[in-house]
Formats: C-alpha cells, structure tokens, sequence
C-alpha cells in the first residue's frame, strides 16, 4: 500500500473519529434539552416563580395567564432548538471545509509522489545512458 493511500486512510479516520465526537456533543446536548425541558415542564421557569411571588404581593398584578406561561415556554424551545441548529450547521461547514482541504491535500501528496517517480526514472535513464557511452567509449 502506497504511503497515499495509507494517509487518506489515516485521514479518513480522523474525519470519522471527528464526526463521531461531534454527534456525540450533539446528542449530549440534546439529553441536556430534554432534561431542560422536563425541568421547565415540572418547576415552570425560575423568574415565572418569583414574578408570582411578586404577584401575590402586588395587588394590581395578575399572575401569567396560561397562554402566557406557554409562550414563553414556546420562546425558549425556539431559542434552544434554535441554538442546537446553528451549532450542527457550523458542525457541518466546518467538517465540509476539513475534509475539502484534506482532499485537495491528498491530490497534491499524490502529485508530489508521481512527480519524484517520473525524476527517478529519468534519472534511471540517464545514468543507463551514461554507463553505455561509457562502454562505447571506452571500447
């Protein structure tokens, strides 16, 4: 196996063990949502509670009416989702830009290599050459 080959292998694996690493920040991240979520679904969001702390208090205020309470509960699994969007679409453009440039570095590697053959064989030749004007001439 030629050395190209073996580092766009190696190279392969590396873009593997990278995706793989950033699904697994993404599953991560989305454990640590649904674990907001069941929170927020439970308890209700913490400023919610000292707003109807403060309601009972106030006699002018009225606690959030439903309607309220599930839009900002809507707002903030927008802003979430909206979140874990944009860091998957980041995830995916710079992963496109490693493995274009990883590619774009194989062909050059593979230039290079069939480049310093076509010279050794060059340089095969003109030594071949050498040696028999060498036995020309001495004869």
């Amino acid at each position: 196996m030629s050395n190209i080959t073996a580092d766009f292998i190696t190279a392969t694996k590396k873009i593997h063990a990278d995706v793989r690493a950033v699904l697994m920040a993404l599953h991560l991240i989305g454990k640590d949502v649904a674990v907001i979520k069941e929170k927020v679904r439970l308890h209700g969001l913490p400023h919610e509670k000292q707003q109807s702390v403060r309601a009972v208090h106030a006699k002018d205020e009225h606690p959030k009416t439903y309607e309220a309470k599930q839009y900002a509960l809507d707002n903030l699994r927008f802003r979430l989702e909206k979140k874990a969007f944009s860091v998957g679409t980041w995830t995916i453009v710079i992963l496109a830009i490693y493995t274009a440039f990883t590619g774009y570095q194989s062909c050059q590697s593979k230039r290079s290599a069939d480049a310093a053959d076509i010279a050794a064989k060059a340089a095969k030749g003109a030594s071949d050459t050498a040696a028999s004007e060498l036995e020309l001439t001495a004869d």
